[in-house]
This record gives C-alpha cells, structure tokens and sequence, in this order.
C-alpha cells in the first residue's frame, strides 16, 4: 500500500483520512483479502437488521405421464426457506500521541507518523477479514491439547479428535501473534463459550509464538488454561470484549453438511447439504489428491445443482499437491493466469471451460474448495469507511494527550446455493509452513 503525505498538514489531514487513506485502506482489502475480493458485493434484501434472502430449495416436481383426458398432475408450490445473513461488524482503531506529532513536525514529517500507522492499520484489518472468511465463524484461533505452565500445546492434525467442535480449531499457531490480545475457556455442553452470554475463564495476551504447534500466554486475569480450552481473541472474560461467534462466516463454515446455516437445518431440507467428499479409507486419513477425485467433485456441483463450478480455492500446500498431480502425469507447470485486482491462478479444464485455481495462506489445510462463485455473495451494507461522527475523523482521547481514530465495515459472506459448493478433504501435503 503506498501512502504518501506531500502536501498534508493540519488544515486537510483530516480530509485525507477519508478520502485517500479511505481509498488505500479499501484497496489494500481488495489486494489482500482473496475471496472478498473474487466475489460480488450486494446490500440487497438488506430489512434494517439482517439480510433475509429467500432461497429456493426443491421444485414441486408436479410433472408426469397421462394418456388422453387423464387427470394432470397435482400442482404444488415450489419449496423456499427464509434465509438470514446477520452482518458481522469489523473496527480497526488508530491512536497516535500529541508528542511524536510534535517531535516530527519537521517538513510534514508528523503526518508520516500517522500514515504509518494507518499503514499498519490496514494491513492488520486485512489480514483479520482474510483469516475469518477463510474459517467457521466462530473465531477461534486454537484449541489446547496440553499445558506446561503457561505454555500451551495445542491440537494438530492428526492427533486425535478434537475435544470441543471439531474442524473449527486451526491445527497449527499460524493465527496466533505476539502481542496478541486473548481470551479463553470450553466450548463444549454449556460451558463458558457454548453457554448465554459466553464468558472466558481467563484473558491475557500472546508473549512468544514458540513453533507451529505451542506457544506461551501471559495471564492478565482469570483462571490460567487448560487443556481442551479454545483460545478467542479477547481483553476481557465478558461478552462484551470478545470476538467469539461474531466474526465473519467463512468459506469453511458455508461449506459444510449436516449443520444448520442462514437459519436452515440441513437435517430438515438436505439439499441445504454441500458436497463433501472425505477419504473413503476413513475421514482425516491423508490421500493424494487425484484427477479423479478432483473431477468428481467438479461433475457433482455440475450435476446436483442449477450452476457449475468455476473456481478452485485452496491452501498454498494444497496448491503444491496439484503441481505434483500434473507433474506425475508429465505436464509441464505452465504461467499462471493473471486475474484482475493482480490475483493468479492456475487453471483446471473439467467442466464447460477453464475452471480457476486460487490459494490462500490463510485458507483450511488439506482442503481443496470447489465453489460456484454465482452463489456466493459478500453482503455488504458498509464498505470500509473512517468514521467522521461529531464532524472530525481523528478524535481527542479523554485525559489523554493523543488523537485516535476508527473505521469500520459491516459484511458478511453468504450462499444461496450450499448444494453448488464442494469440498475435497483429507488431501496430503508437504511443507505446512503457515
């Protein structure tokens, strides 16, 4: 993101907030953030507190066969559920003391000291919004396997089951950063996050990030974790002061079977059902990724579904798995497509045209995500925006000598088709680095 400030002083600073540090923030969302990036933006069905889009889930299949003069089949309605897409609200806050102001107040040099903190803002919102769309929702960063003091070792793929909501945990510490605030308890029966309101038994912040399966916490207050806790981030045992089930739905959370989704119950209608091809050996049993399987669940969203797939999304590993597939078939890795906004990706050929392959370091492990993106929407009824209320955007701290700053966006990502979504799970990849 380049930021710039020739010309900025305290007369326009303001105004430039909103105008091209506005515009660099919503650009480095766009550079950064892959699927809100991929898919379309809507505010429509927007009823003033939720999107409530109506979905169409089976025909009345009143067809049939009759000879001369028989009776024609009996009509039915269509079936439609109510679908609700609650918006999920997103802040990054700025502050900057009166002080560095003064002591850089040299040839514009205070407004740099602002831009890069802003700078530093955008990129931290970024990388939020991408980590929860590429998840469940739930916004859990880790679940702890063990503990060593305040040192915790934390679940991993393929170190048994997880104890509180399986596949809603990240198997590695890649979301986990110094300085970051926590929070943490159960999420299992009724306890702690699973009980109303969630409370955290224990909140602190993240001092080292040991190795990708541990890392210590420093307690500020509460009980120190356990093992089987989920970690959240959070500055308080309160509701109020944590992020967890108020993140975006993401794309691991929408496709998914069996589980209740924008209010629908997929054990009540089970076309609300995604394709979900785990290994026939035994789910979480690694497999190669092949040409078949790969094709399968193609042909499947193709088949079972009114649309077709056109893009693949996936973890940089699980990309790799797909260079060695056509290496082992004597392909040449070929040159990237170039998409708009700069994004690139390989291409597959398995349905009517070249189907795209994105991946994401922030994307599941092991998990290749065919997506019909004519399904999919970012409800949106807030784009990035700096708050201006009382007339300013940079505000006075109370009894503090420092300005601060907020923006904010309300979104969410939703499906209207969960059927043309797939998922191919359990794929084997080498050299899991995030």
């Amino acid at each position: 993101m380049a930021v710039t400030d020739t010309g900025v002083d305290t007369t326009n600073y303001a105004e430039a907030m909103k105008i091209r540090y506005g515009k660099a923030i919503v650009e480095t969302i766009n550079r950064k953030v892959i699927l809100y990036d991929m898919l379309e933006k809507t505010k429509e069905h927007w009823t003033g507190k939720q999107h409530q889009v109506p979905v169409y889930l089976r025909s009345a299949n009143a067809v049939g066969a009759r000879n001369e003069g028989g009776k024609l089949p009996d009509a039915a309605a269509d079936v439609y559920q109510e679908s609700i897409i609650t918006n999920k609200n997103n802040y990054v806050v700025v502050k900057t003391t009166n002080i560095a102001e003064a002591l850089t107040s040299q040839g514009g040099a205070w407004a740099a000291v602002k831009s890069a903190t802003i700078k530093h803002a955008a990129m931290d919102l970024a990388s939020s919004m991408n980590r929860q769309l590429n998840t469940g929702g739930f916004g859990i960063l880790c679940e702890a396997q063990g503990m060593a003091g305040l040192v915790v070792t934390i679940h991993t793929y393929g170190d048994g089951a997880l104890t509180n909501d399986t596949n809603k945990a990240p198997d590695t510490t890649r979301f986990l950063k110094v300085g970051l605030r926590v929070a943490w308890g159960r999420y299992d029966g009724a306890t702690n996050f699973a009980a109303t309101p969630p409370l955290a038994t224990g909140h602190g912040y993240v001092s080292v990030v040991n190795s990708m399966t541990s890392f210590t916490v420093v307690k500020t207050t509460g009980a120190d974790p356990v093992a089987t806790d989920v970690f959240v981030i959070g500055n308080n045992l309160t509701e109020a002061y944590q992020s967890f089930n108020k993140e975006m739905m993401g794309i691991d959370g929408i496709v998914g079977s069996g589980d209740t989704l924008q209010s629908i119950s997929a054990a009540t209608y089970p076309e609300w059902d995604s394709i979900v091809l785990s290994n026939p050996a035994g789910a979480g049993t690694e497999r190669q990724l092949t040409e078949d399987v790969l094709q399968q669940a193609i042909d499947r969203v193709n088949d079972e579904s009114a649309d077709e797939a056109d893009m693949l999304f996936c973890h940089t590993t699980t990309r790799r798995a797909y260079l060695n597939l056509l290496k082992s078939k004597g392909l040449e890795r070929f040159a990237p497509t170039v998409m708009r906004g700069g994004h690139k990706a390989l291409t597959y050929n398995g349905g009517t045209g070249d189907t795209q392959i994105f991946a994401d370091k922030d994307a599941v492990h092991r998990t290749m995500f065919v997506l019909s993106r004519a399904d999919l929407r970012m409800f949106e009824v807030s784009p990035f925006k700096w708050d201006s209320t009382g007339g300013d955007t940079w505000k006075w701290v109370a009894t503090e000598d420092a300005a601060t700053a907020f923006g904010r966006t309300y979104s969410n990502l939703g499906v209207l088709a969960r059927n043309a979504q797939a998922r191919i799970d359990d794929i084997a990849v080498t050299g899991i680095a995030v």
